[in-house]
């Protein structure tokens, strides 16, 4: 009841906030009641005067919790009513131990009150009858709470002095305003509620007059006001129950009260009536409540609104039609009663719920579905409904969905199609009213599904789908309300329910209706389509819980009718055997015969569906092994579930099963016609027959084999091949028994197949012939068919090998557009993939390069296209871009480094669209002259005076009074020509209307195949990825490369949307995969576990670099940069696999083949920095630096050699020569050729072998110098220490030639600003170039750099030119060449001391030399370069300071730098010095003494 009340309350006033329901506030009254009653005994030591002390004591604080009681927070109020209910209990239990016991007991008045009561509690009491009007926040709320829970522990509290108090505080007065009177008839209300649920109204002292008041003065707030009917009536109910608990108050006297008052009515003047009969859910409920608690009342026809209730039993079934009437609450009928809306539906709604569900009831009660069907369903759902309405019966579906024992039957009832159609359209966009109402409702239901565990309530999920499929407009609820319902009901579903639902489906397959009747083909059509949709989603979806039965039933029903037809009428009995025999499941259902028969569309369907679910099986494992791997979490048994991929957990594959039973079926109809009438077959060929024999019983063959292969499987000595074999033998297995399926419908292209399938099973399994002879000895002499994809065998006489043969067909296969063969392909090439052959790469080669652009072998491209049945055709638009592109690049100032084969292949392309194009051309021509001539006989004889007058307009142009004249001798055709010529015209224009719609399909044919052979190359990308991933370590991921490479070129020359696309797929495989490949290829590593056959593993390193060489052609020899920067990627990965392969070769071959490298990549050096037109990048060169330095460091300098004849040979071409030559300027490459020399000295360290070079050396920034040299030492050497200062001595020398060159031109009066500054930015490059490598020769030592070679002289001369006078005013560049200039300096020059000045350093004291150099630091004016002793002693204690090269180097470098004077003083003495290899030789020998 305070529930009601607060919730009635809420929705009528807006000045009360609701009440939430809250516990009794003395069950939380322990801990505050401590306190308070410690507060009060410390201030008084007596007890008599302990209420009045703690009255003047704590005063202040009760007072507060009056207030605290009317907060809008419930919790604030629960504290505050909890604190003052302690305080207000200790206060009477003190007080009634003061009581004389002679004085009466019971409170009846206020004075009684008053005496009986302490002080504080009978304030209390009167208080919060007062406040129980208030309308301030929650103060009705709050006071009615403590106003219960405080009656409840009053034992002196009567019924009439509580309605006396009620009648004294909460009185309408004349003269009230509307909100003031509507107070107090809350007050009032809550003030009952309080009397009731306090339990004062059940005590002895209650009588029934007591009772009277009480009825009465609830039913006239009821009658007055209609929003605060429903908690009244609640409140009497629970008057009802107090009266039924005390045993000194007649039960039904009181009954019979409550229904007097209840139903009259006041007319006129205070005349009181009953009511003819029931009208509100109100009243409903209390007499259900009444019958249902009391049922000995009897006296029901005392009562006149009974009258009409049959037995005066109110949920009677023959009562149905009231009780639907009184529960619509329809305000169209009664106005007055129902003129008020509340947010939540009546309260009655859950005693139906609870009353009707109970199994328990008697036959003659009515259902609850009759009830929901007449108010929820066509009533609140109904179109013509309110929102009001719709939102009500909405929180009805929702507490509906919260019973717990919900009758399945009723779920339907529930669910209709008004509902569902309303969910349907408010779940469809978020701006409908009701979208949040009913997305609530649809998460109760998810709940309700997804949590029931018995399977009596997992049968509502099956109801609900069979409610949401019977309609045809609902079965796209989940695609219109975005949502997943379907699926979460089949989640919910047992194994055998998704059985039941699968059945249900096949039904409305064989016999398809819409909305329960027949209708059009269309609609027929559409059933069907969509049964096979969700048919083929059920078996997908790996979520769902399916058992095998349930697969094979739906496998059975689309099998049996994409291949036959069956005549239940005129059937024999030997075909129904025959069917029931190889196709029970579906036999024993009655799911043979469809009614009405399959069109061609709705069998096309079905065996789309078909192939389309086992392509589905047949790449995943059976449902049981997966739950079975996922609950022990380990990969013990992944190689078990990768062979019963595709099976079902017998281990026999899906599909094996349906091709015996259609081999079964397809024999008996041919051989056998009169015991199989009836019985029928699609058009099917003999030879399609004759395949699916032959495949069904290589199956047998195989399957014997298997399980051979299976039992030594579960040996633990068995072998490698054993596995593979096993593996080998399962893919076989599961590609035939679905090819041959697949040939019933293109038998014309699959028949071909299965014959080379068997010619490859023959030859490739014949070591197995003793585990199946007789698949083998019947067929010895097959022979293996040529491959079809232009792949060629290494020799021109040798036969093709079986696994060539086999993986030619797989790849064949992959040109078909079904995506069962590309599984199936994928995976036949996964496990024969490792005995692939060159002539089985030559195959892809020939399927991914476009061979109209590269232009090699026409003839055999002519053929390959013939044998696949697609034709390269480029489309006029394309062919027009193409043409474009190459005039791009025939602009080019110079074509010498383009050889004269690939002119040859551009002619040729060029020629080849040039003849397409006439070739099209012509066509239009000729069917232009064949209309012409047409239409001229048509026209008959004035067709050719039409034609002699056109010759004519041909000659001069004085003839034209000829042709006036001829125009005056009348009209070419009369009215009877005209119309005799009409239907040769109409027939001429009609034939030249079908010939342009044949060139329409024309055209169209040559772009589908184009675009079928797109597709065709992107599933042989795929499996080249697959190759890639699978077998890393082949032998023939060398050739790959090179394969990749040319395809990517043929592509690079178009601009077709397609080529783009094919090229960007290719250009990813190599980056990304292709060049990420690590590891060693060799047998070895392959053969652990990758299945490649060792009579093909034959790498060296010699075959490795003859395909380096035609990469580095290809790339050399492009017209496109993309195919460079691939080829340069390519290139890096298989000097990578050459230095793999030399590593167990001899030292001279080691050298042969790094030499060969070297003097490749010299040659594109050379291109670089020569030739302006070339395609090749930068990062060819650099590619190879970053990854491998030391094979890279001969390209630093020139080689000293006999093969370098002169300066301009490609054997002599380096980084260091480029840099100081003009045409690396001009070519724009000089910044990259100083960038590649400083990332050669900074990743690479010189050998360590010599003393004057430290063990370990500082790693540059970003790499460490370890890292940085990749290839081992046997195979790439690191540089001695002599030749890294040789290297770092050419590259300064260069460098010093580019500033001599920037110094006669930047500073050049007469020179232009843009020649000053592209002088100025080379400088710039210097600059940075040089101060990188002095940093990093610094970081080795003087041994690694000298600062006295020739080439550091050089250069600190060029920058002393630079900066000489004020020419050079750039100060930028001035200051990068003055750090430079000081980091040249000789005193800079960190060399080690001599053995005398090392052994006079030791013999100093240390306190002598800390001093000294004190002394040093403090002056510095005085140079040490202008005092070589000096700066040599001070050199030597730096060192002995300095344990490594790299702190002699820092304790140099915090010294102070030299003034401009010193620094001129420093280059001179610098410049005079001449380095000779004796004194080289001397330093080495001081450094390591």
């Amino acid at each position: 009841m305070a529930k009601n009340a607060s919730r009635t309350n809420a929705g009528r006033t807006k000045t009360s906030a609701p009440a939430k329901p809250v516990k009794p506030a003395a069950a939380s009254a322990a801990s505050a009641a401590s306190t308070v009653s410690e507060t009060s005994a410390a201030e008084e030591s007596n007890q008599s005067s302990a209420s009045t002390s703690a009255t003047n004591g704590s005063a202040k604080g009760i007072m507060q919790l009056y207030w605290d009681l009317a907060s809008l927070e419930p919790e604030v109020r629960q504290d505050a009513a909890s604190k003052l209910l302690s305080a207000l209990t200790t206060f009477q239990s003190e007080h009634e131990a003061s009581l004389d016991s002679s004085k009466p007991k019971l409170a009846t008045a206020e004075a009684d009150l008053q005496e009986l009561c302490a002080p504080d509690v009978a304030y209390a009491v009167q208080r919060l009858f007062r406040g129980l009007p208030s309308a301030r926040d929650g103060a009705r709320q709050g006071f009615a709470m403590a106003l219960t829970e405080l009656l409840r522990t009053l034992s002196v509290f009567t019924t009439k002095l509580g309605l006396d108090l009620l009648e004294k505080y909460t009185s309408v007065e004349p003269g009230m305003k509307g909100p003031e009177q509507r107070g107090t008839r809350f007050g009032r209300l809550f003030g009952c509620v309080s009397i009731v649920r306090s339990g004062v109204l059940g005590r002895a002292s209650t009588t029934l007059d007591d009772y009277e008041r009480l009825v009465k003065m609830l039913c006239e707030s009821g009658s007055s006001k209609g929003y605060m009917r429903e908690s009244i009536y609640q409140t009497l109910i629970w008057a009802v129950d107090e009266a039924v608990s005390a045993h000194n108050i007649d039960v039904n006297s009181v009954i019979m009260l409550v229904l007097t008052n209840m139903f009259s009515i006041v007319e006129g003047d205070s005349e009181r009536k009953q009511k003819p009969a029931v009208q509100t859910p109100d009243e409903l409920l209390l007499l259900i409540h009444i019958q249902q608690t009391v049922p000995q009342f009897k006296d029901w026809a005392a009562v006149p609104a009974m009258s009409s209730w049959e037995d005066h039993r109110v949920i009677s079934a023959s009562n149905a039609e009231q009780l639907i009437r009184i529960l619509r609450e329809s305000s169209s009928e009664n106005p007055a009663l129902f003129s008020t809306w509340r947010p939540q539906p009546h309260s009655i709604w859950d005693t139906l719920f609870n009353l009707l569900t109970a199994p328990s009831q008697p036959s003659n009660t009515v259902e609850l579905s009759t009830l929901w069907k007449g108010v929820v369903d066509e009533h609140f759902f109904h179109p013509s409904s309110s929102t009001e309405k719709k939102f009500w019966g909405l929180q009805l579906i929702t507490n509906v969905l919260s019973t717990p024992q919900l009758p399945v039957s009723f779920v339907s009832q529930v669910f209709s199609v008004h509902v569902l159609r309303f969910l349907m359209d408010n779940l469809s966009s978020k701006k409908k009213p009701l979208h949040k109402a009913a997305a609530q409702t649809m998460d109760a239901l998810t709940a309700r599904v997804r949590d029931a565990t018995d399977g009596s309530q997992r049968q509502i999920a099956l109801a609900l789908l069979h409610q949401l499929h019977d309609s045809a407009e609902l079965r796209t609820f989940d695609q219109a309300t975005h949502t997943k319902t379907t699926e979460t009901l089949l989640q919910a579903l047992s194994a055998d329910g998704i059985n039941d639902y699968a059945a249900k489906l096949c039904s409305q397959f064989i016999q398809p209706s819409v909305d329960g009747s027949s209708s059009s083909k269309a609609d027929i059509t559409g059933t069907r389509t969509w049964a096979l949709d969700q048919l083929h989603a059920l078996i997908r979806n790996q979520q769902i819980p399916k058992s095998d039965q349930t697969v094979d039933l739906v496998l059975q029903l689309l099998a049996f009718h994409s291949f036959f037809i069956l005549d239940s009428k005129n059937a024999a009995k030997g075909a129904k055997d025959l069917i029931a025999r190889h196709f029970s499941l579906i036999s024993g259902k009655d799911l043979t015969v469809t009614s009405p028969a399959l069109t061609d569309l709705d069998r096309k369907a079905t065996q789309q569906r078909l192939f389309g679910i086992l392509g589905n099986l047949a790449t995943r494992a059976p449902q049981s092994t997966q739950e079975k791997t996922s609950e022990t979490g380990t990969g013990a048994s992944s190689a078990v579930n990768q062979l019963l991929i595709g099976c079902k957990s017998d281990g026999i594959p899906w599909a094996a099963p349906l091709a015996t039973a259609v081999d079964a079926l397809a024999t008996a109809v041919q051989k056998t016609a009169k015991n199989t009438k009836g019985l029928a077959m699609i058009e099917i060929s003999d030879s399609a027959v004759h395949g699916l024999t032959k495949s069904v019983e290589l199956v047998k063959s195989i399957q014997t084999i298997i399980s051979a292969l299976s039992k030594k499987q579960q040996k633990p000595d068995q072998s490698a091949e054993q596995r593979r074999q096993l593996s080998q033998m399962r893919a076989y297995e599961i590609m035939l028994v679905h090819i041959s399926l697949m040939v019933l419908i293109e038998e014309e292209d699959l028949v071909g197949t299965v014959d080379d399938l068997e010619a490859c099973y023959l030859h490739f399994f014949a070591p197995l012939e003793a585990l199946a002879p007789a698949a083998f000895t019947a067929k010895r002499a097959v022979k293996l068919p040529p491959p079809k994809l232009g792949s060629v065998s290494p020799t021109p006489s040798s036969e093709p090998t079986p696994a060539e043969v086999l993986i030619d067909s797989i790849i064949g296969l992959l040109s078909r557009p079904s995506a069962l063969l590309r599984s199936l392909s994928e995976r036949m090439f996964v496990v024969f993939a490792g005995q692939m052959t060159k002539a089985s790469l030559s195959a892809i080669e020939n399927v991914l390069t476009d061979n109209d652009v590269v232009g090699d072998g026409d003839d055999d491209d002519d053929d390959i296209d013939d044998e696949d049945g697609f034709v390269d055709i480029d489309e006029e638009d394309e062919n027009d871009v193409e043409a474009a592109g190459g005039s791009e690049w025939d602009d080019t100032d110079d074509e010498d480094n383009e050889d004269e084969e690939e002119d040859d292949d551009d002619e040729d392309e060029d020629d080849s669209d040039m003849d397409s194009d006439d070739d099209n051309d012509d066509d239009g021509e000729i069917i232009e002259e064949e209309f012409k001539k047409k239409l001229l006989a048509a026209l008959g004889d004035a067709a050719l005076d039409v034609n002699m007058n056109d010759d004519d307009d041909d000659e001069d142009n004085s003839d034209t009074a000829n042709s006036e004249d001829s125009d005056d001798e009348g009209p070419l055709f009369t009215d009877d020509q005209m119309f005799a010529t009409d239907g040769h015209l109409a027939a001429v224009f009609r034939e030249r209307k079908l010939l342009a719609d044949e060139r329409k399909r024309q055209a169209h044919e040559k772009k589908m195949a184009k675009i079928g052979l797109d597709h065709f190359r992107q599933r042989v990308l795929d499996l080249v990825e697959l190759f890639i991933r699978r077998f890393p370590r082949h032998p023939l991921i060398v050739d790959l490369g090179l394969t990749l490479l040319r395809a990517f070129k043929s592509y690079a020359a178009k601009s077709t949307a397609s080529a783009t696309q094919l090229s960007k797929r290719l250009a990813g495989v190599i980056a990304n995969k292709y060049c990420k490949i690590t590891g060693t290829i060799s047998y070895a590593a392959a053969a652990s576990g990758d299945d490649v056959d060792a009579e093909h593993l034959t790498v060296s390193a010699e075959g490795i670099l003859e395909i380096l060489d035609e990469v580095h052609t290809i790339s050399r020899r492009s017209q496109h940069a993309e195919v460079a920067e691939v080829g340069g990627l390519i290139s890096v990965f298989l000097v990578r696999q050459v230095l793999q392969a030399s590593r167990s070769q001899s030292a001279a071959q080691k050298s042969n083949a790094i030499d060969h490298i070297v003097s490749l990549y010299r040659t594109i050096i050379g291109d670089l920095c020569t030739n302006k037109t070339t395609h090749l990048r930068i990062s060819f060169v650099s590619n190879l630096v970053e990854k491998h330095p030391l094979l890279a460091w001969p390209l630093l300098t020139s080689p000293q050699s006999k093969n370098a004849k002169s300066a301009d040979d490609a054997a002599s071409h380096s980084i260091s020569q480029y840099i100081a030559h003009e045409s690396c300027a001009w070519t724009g490459r000089e910044p990259h050729m100083l960038e590649l020399a400083s990332t050669l000295l900074r990743l690479v360290t010189p050998s360590s072998s010599s003393s004057a070079l430290p063990a370990t050396t500082t790693p540059s920034k970003g790499k460490s110098s370890a890292a940085s040299n990749e290839e081992p030492q046997s195979v790439c050497p690191p540089p001695t220490v002599a030749g890294y200062a040789a290297g770092i001595n050419s590259v300064l020398t260069a460098c010093a030639t580019i500033l001599t060159a920037a110094a006669a031109n930047a500073t050049a009066e007469n020179a232009g600003k843009k020649k000053q500054q592209y002088f100025l930015e080379r400088i710039r490059n210097v600059c940075k170039a040089v101060s990188a490598i002095i940093k990093r020769a610094d970081s080795l030592g003087d041994a690694a750099f000298d600062r006295k070679l020739a080439g550091a002289k050089s250069l600190n001369a060029a920058v002393a030119q630079l900066l000489e006078g004020d020419k050079l005013q750039n100060p930028s560049v001035r200051a990068q060449l003055e750090e430079i200039r000081t980091s040249l300096s000789v005193e800079n020059n960190t060399t080690s001391p001599t053995p005398s000045d090392a052994k006079k350093q030791k013999q100093q004291p240390k306190q002598q030399q800390q001093p000294q150099q004190q002394q040093q630091k403090q002056q510095p004016a005085k140079s040490p370069a202008t005092n070589p002793k000096k700066r040599r002693g001070t050199e030597a204690a730096s060192a002995e300071q300095a344990s490594t090269p790299l702190k002699a180097a820092q304790v140099t470098s915090d010294k102070k730098k030299p003034n401009a004077a010193a620094a001129a003083a420093a280059a001179a003495a610098a410049a005079a010095v001449t380095a000779t290899p004796n004194s080289a030789k001397k330093r080495k020998g001081n450094s390591s003494k």
